[in-house]
């Protein structure tokens, strides 16, 4: 059950779940692509990849693309699971579809069946972070299934950086320092761990050193920069305006359509919608083309900060 009849494929399998636990999210790539290369019949390895490239378009700043069609491929090949994966499965599409009350309700089906099993807590932890609101749960929550992740392995990189997020979009500053040491001992010679460290970092220097720590990041890459970006965004508007000034001054077409659809949405966060509408439709949003700036118009009425008027004409 579960398994593969290419040692390869299983051995790329198990090299991919190693990457993602010490946050090395290129290495997980790379292993869990070869593991499905050798065996496209191999479902744990394309449950896997659902896990391993949702990381991966996260830290990149990239739309999620491609998970259905990863879930279809392990569904399709589902009778090798184990009724344990099957319900992982179950719990991993609904939350690509963003049903949280099914996936939360999945998860904890798992958990009843063994309450060690750690990707599942790290998943609940993501689905109370991010779907909790629809169905009662929310941070609190969130930080208490990271911290069962980290109580079944302390070294466990994803969960370190979920925490650091929590702690921060708490105000906890004893577990936001816990996060960091925990971080710098054991995630630092990670991209995933790397970018959590620097996002801190943003979080902390004075506002004299953020400007050469934004254009420093941005000239590293679209991944290096949006993850701190991200941080201030939820935690430091203000502050997260000075860093997406800095950006404006790197000469890179990713970082300058993501710097452009960083600028148009925190406009929204601050009620500027007229203006900002008034700027998409004369092209100065040319990466917010085919319509995302209309998505970005309606996911801001449907959370309360835009112009339902406005969202109703761009649905149109």
């Amino acid at each position: 059950r579960n398994a593969t009849s290419d040692p390869e494929a299983l051995k790329a399998y198990l090299a991919a779940r190693a990457a993602m636990r010490r946050g090395s999210v290129d290495s997980a790539v790379t292993a869990i692509d070869r593991s499905v290369a050798l065996d496209s019949t191999f479902a744990l390895a394309w449950l896997e990849s659902v896990q391993i490239y949702s990381w991966a378009q996260h830290m990149r700043g990239e739309p999620y693309s491609g998970l259905p069609e990863r879930l279809d491929r392990a569904a399709a090949h589902a009778g090798s699971l184990t009724g344990r994966n099957r319900l992982r499965l179950e719990a991993m599409r609904a939350l690509v579809m963003t049903r949280g009350d099914t996936a939360a309700s999945a998860l904890n089906r798992i958990l009843e069946m063994d309450s060690t099993d750690l990707q599942t807590w790290a998943n609940l932890a993501y689905c109370h972070m991010v779907y909790g609101w629809q169905y009662g749960s929310g941070a609190a929550e969130a930080a208490r299934a990271a911290e069962r992740v980290l109580a079944l392995d302390s070294s466990y990189v994803p969960a370190l950086t979920t925490r650091a997020w929590l702690a921060v979009a708490m105000g906890d500053s004893a577990a936001l320092q816990e996060s960091r040491r925990a971080l710098e001992r054991r995630g630092g010679d990670s991209h995933l761990g790397r970018s959590t460290l620097e996002a801190l970092r943003a979080l902390t220097v004075p506002d004299s050193l953020l400007p050469a720590l934004s254009e420093r990041l941005a000239r590293q890459g679209v991944g290096d920069w949006v993850g701190p970006y991200r941080y201030l965004r939820a935690a430091a508007p203000d502050r997260a305006e000075r860093m997406v000034r800095a950006a404006t001054e790197v000469p890179d077409p990713q970082i300058a359509a993501r710097v452009a659809g960083s600028r148009f949405r925190l406009g929204l966060a601050r009620g500027r919608v007229a203006t900002l509408v008034r700027e998409l439709a004369s092209g100065r949003y040319p990466g917010l083309a085919g319509g995302t700036g209309s998505r970005f118009l309606i996911a801001a009425a449907l959370a309360g900060v835009g112009d339902t008027a406005v969202a109703a004409r761009e649905a149109e």
